[in-house]
């Protein structure tokens, strides 16, 4: 119980810091990502997308439209937002 308490937790945090980050294009990008996929995370990759969610404006934004590559440990977390990216072009 109090694990699914904690989980719904972090899961409204996420959804609120995710879909109000201040730019349009990155509300946008991360908006999408956590309706269709948010709830099929598992807990490290969960984990690894809170971690992202921290990083600056600038260099999300760097990673998504300045043709950046961000830090290897978010390798993974970032494929899967670009996938859903692509899917929904």
């Amino acid at each position: 119980m109090v694990r699914s308490m904690e989980l719904n937790f972090r899961l409204k945090r996420i959804k609120i810091i995710g879909k109000r980050r201040g730019s349009k294009e990155l509300d946008l990008i991360f908006g999408r990502f956590i309706d269709g996929n948010l709830k099929e995370l598992d807990d490290p990759l969960l984990h690894q997308f809170e971690e992202f969610l921290e990083l600056n404006e600038s260099d999300l934004y760097d990673y998504f439209f300045g043709n950046v590559v961000p830090p290897r440990k978010f390798e993974r977390i970032f494929k899967k937002i670009m996938g859903t990216i692509a899917s929904r072009s």
